[in-house]
């Protein structure tokens, strides 16, 4: 019997019955302690009394909740013990939008979006196959586009381990059999393998795939791989074909192949005057002949000399500083810098950013080791001797993977020559990785910021001087670009950076007020002299972020930047924060993840790993991540506050005020002193938090306090007047820690006063 609108499953109201599966039914529902809409998929009652039945119903849960990734489905929760074990559900992130079947109804789709589909469903079956879990049932009816496009794959509940000689595999395979030879999946989209019962393995998801691809160019399923003869464009034929051939071994072997052929068919043919078309079939076929014999020599030649085939990601390594003068490094710095940047811009290679890679400065670490932590297969590595006014600088490129070297250079040049050669160690490299470059791509790596190498010294100093963290090498780092920028005032990056590192001090050593409107000069300027400096656009979304409050209008410029460059690490981790702060904790998952692939190493990126799953209040994840950022970065001040504030939140204020205490140890600025008062006062140490308070209020004549800081104690202490009225003087500094109001734990009591509803409102939080 369906539930009736209004009907509670724990914190879930059902809303609608909007859909039935095979296993049970699906709701519309409301989550009631996260304000935002979820989907329900309850086990019907007869199945629940099949333990076969009720072991895949929970393997689908786990199998999906395994996987973290934009195209994947979130499971948010499972209710399979307890007081609501007499009805098993599954909590799933609600997707508004339709499934392939709703959008198919026996008609074509355009080419272009069949194309896009694909290769975003391929993206998170490379994914799950990564993580060692088959799908086993990819079928229309199982891929869901959301209404600005984004697809999510659903229903891992025929999902098996590939590896199930361990428990773990034979577990999951028992549960998806409930007895010897049973078959379970979708005959029309079924590989001829899974289908006779035998074992399967990735490859079943590719053909499955296929026949759904096959079914969006066409509006039907096809019979066989032998006919597929549409009129389509012959290399989408040629993919298809490939993805049902019957036999597992001539199809692709691994999803990631597969997304190579797709996203070849995303790009543009070349113009029609560049292509000399045959007039005669046996003409056709005869030079399409001849053009794959050729290609198949050349690339056998390419491989040949070159030997970098299936590479598509890189660390850039710190140059080694050979000139013995500690002054010379920010020279060595730059030039490594400056490769980061430039093959960043590749959209089909991951680079790893600058944080992660410059953990391995002056480390003898060997090459495999490196690349094996930081997950990438290439490493290029280089070595600075500047001479008086030459430069000698040695660059190499690795595979690490064979231990074989791919290209190596030396160059001699005077020290003005240095953009020549950042070029042309750049532009090796791509040639080395066999990377075939766009037109934007192209432009935008030729693109010089300044042709001036003492204007390009000083902003190499200034980076140099902000990258080593603390306030102060912040305040010492902003001479360096004024004085790049009064050398060159058309030096765009210069202005991005200066608006950084003031972005950067605010609420933290400056007001706001004061901070901001010179971040939001330097960001304009920058953005007038280049619109495509994606530093830039990063710096303007924070803007409108922190101190606009226009959260709108940041998410577009979040999107669009990332969108130009996929690589930019600290483009995706600021984003985070946004989606995460305004409730949509899964989307900040997927962000934060991605950041974290591109910036293994990065201490903030790391610690930050927990942000989405603590603001979800998803506790027992947001600890498993914070004591493996603190077990990495055991003297980072942030990792201990972090893990402290979430063990306050779980209400273990002993063992959090002891990690909060090690935080000021290592940092005792306002913004930890805020946290450790606030959690004296929830563990009843109210006259430790009252000292906290008087420290902070004797800071505050020598350096700037924030006012929200102020506020979280008195909050914690119970005083509300005061807490308010510190949060009246943050309002008034445009604090940007104003818009954690929702989702800050340590405003928690304060959320039933109507003063509280109504500075949300003031500040524009959803």
């Amino acid at each position: 019997m369906a539930l009736a609108p209004g009907t509670t499953l724990g914190r879930y109201e059902i809303r609608s019955h909007i859909g039935a599966g095979g296993m049970g039914d699906v709701y519309l529902a409301w989550d009631t302690t996260l304000d935002r809409p979820v989907a329900i998929k309850v086990l019907r009652p007869e199945m629940a009394d099949l333990p076969d039945r009720m072991r895949r119903f929970i393997q689908e849960a786990r199998a999906a909740s395994a996987l973290n990734h934009p195209n994947i489905i979130t499971i948010h929760e499972i209710a399979e013990s307890g007081p609501l074990a007499t009805v098993p559900f599954i909590a799933i992130e609600f997707v508004d939008g339709e499934t392939l079947r709703q959008r198919l109804q026996g008609r074509p789709m355009p080419l272009p979006d069949v194309i896009d589909v694909a290769v975003q469903a391929a993206t998170a079956l490379a994914e799950a196959h990564g993580a060692g879990i088959i799908h086993r049932d990819v079928k229309p009816e199982n891929i869901m586009r959301r209404r600005d496009g984004l697809i999510k794959v659903l229903d891992f509940g025929l999902a098996k381990l590939i590896e199930p000689g361990d428990q773990l595999g034979q577990q999951a395979t028992r549960a998806a059999m409930t007895e010897a030879g049973a078959i379970f999946g979708t005959a029309l989209y079924m590989s001829p393998e899974q289908a006779r019962g035998a074992t399967v393995d990735a490859r079943t998801d590719i053909f499955s795939l296929g026949v759904v691809l096959w079914e969006m160019a066409t509006g039907c399923v096809p019979r066989d791989s032998s006919t597929l003869n549409a009129g389509l464009p012959p290399e989408f034929e040629r993919t298809v074909s490939k993805m049902l051939r019957p036999d597992p071994n001539e199809r692709y072997q691994t999803t990631k192949e597969l997304l190579v052929d797709l996203k070849r068919l995303q790009q543009p043919e070349p113009p029609a005057a560049s292509v000399v078309r045959p007039r005669t079939p046996a003409v056709a076929a005869a030079l399409l002949g001849a053009a794959f014999l050729l290609a198949a020599i050349g690339s056998w030649l390419l491989f040949r000399t070159r030997g970098s085939a299936g590479i598509d990601s890189i660390a850039v390594l710190p140059f080694e500083n050979l000139t013995r003068d500690n002054a010379i490094d920010y020279l060595s710095d730059g030039i490594t810098e400056s490769l980061i940047n430039s093959l960043s811009q590749l959209q089909g290679v991951k680079v790893i950013a600058r944080n992660s890679v410059f953990s391995y400065k002056n480390q003898s670490s060997k090459a495999e080791e490196i690349a094996r932590k930081l997950n990438v297969r290439a490493l290029l590595t280089g070595r600075v001797l500047k001479q008086g006014d030459t430069l000698d600088v040695r660059a190499e490129l690795t595979d690490a993977e064979r231990n074989a070297q791919l290209w190596g250079d030396h160059y001699v040049r005077k020290a003005v020559d240095i953009f020549a050669v950042q070029d042309q160690i750049a532009s090796q490299v791509i040639e080395a990785l066999k990377v075939r470059l766009t037109g934007g791509e192209r432009e935008q790596m030729a693109k010089r910021q300044t042709n001036d190498t003492e204007a390009y010294q000083q902003y190499l100093q200034g980076r140099y001087v902000e990258n080593l963290g603390s306030e102060a090498d912040m305040q010492r780092a902003i001479p360096f670009f004024d004085r790049a920028i009064a050398l060159d005032p058309r030096y765009a990056l210069a202005y991005s950076a200066r608006g950084e590192t003031y972005l950067a001090l605010g609420d933290l050593t400056l007001p706001m007020k004061e901070a901001m409107p010179k971040a939001r000069e330097n960001a304009a300027r920058a953005l007038a002299l280049d619109d495509k400096l994606v530093d830039a656009a990063v710096l303007s979304a924070n803007i409108k972020f922190s101190y606009d409050w226009d959260f709108a209008g940041a998410e577009a410029d979040f999107r669009q930047a990332i969108a130009q460059n996929p690589n930019h690490a600290e483009a995706r981790h600021q984003f985070t924060y946004l989606l995460g702060l305004t409730g949509r904790a899964d989307e900040a998952v997927a962000e934060i993840d991605r950041a974290a692939q591109l910036d293994p190493v990065n201490p903030s990126i790391v610690v930050d790993t927990q942000l989405p799953s603590m603001l979800g209040r998803h506790l027992k994840d947001a600890l498993g991540r914070g004591q493996r950022a603190l077990g990495l970065f055991p003297n980072f001040f942030l990792a201990h506050m972090a893990l402290g504030s979430t063990l306050v939140m779980k209400g273990e204020t002993a063992a959090g005020v002891a990690e909060l205490e090690k935080a000021r140890a290592l940092e005792a600025n306002p913004l930890v002193l805020g946290n450790l008062g606030y959690a004296y006062a929830r563990d009843g140490r109210v006259d430790a938090a009252r000292k906290v308070l008087e420290e902070l209020n004797a800071a505050s004549r020598a350096r700037y306090v924030q006012a929200f800081a102020v506020a979280a104690i008195h909050a914690g202490l119970n005083e509300k007047d005061e807490a308010f009225e510190w949060l009246e003087k943050a309002y008034e500094e445009r604090s940007f820690w104003l818009v954690w109001l929702n989702a800050d734990y340590r405003m928690d009591g304060l959320r039933a006063d109507p003063r509280f509803a109504a500075l949300v409102r003031r500040v524009g939080l959803p």
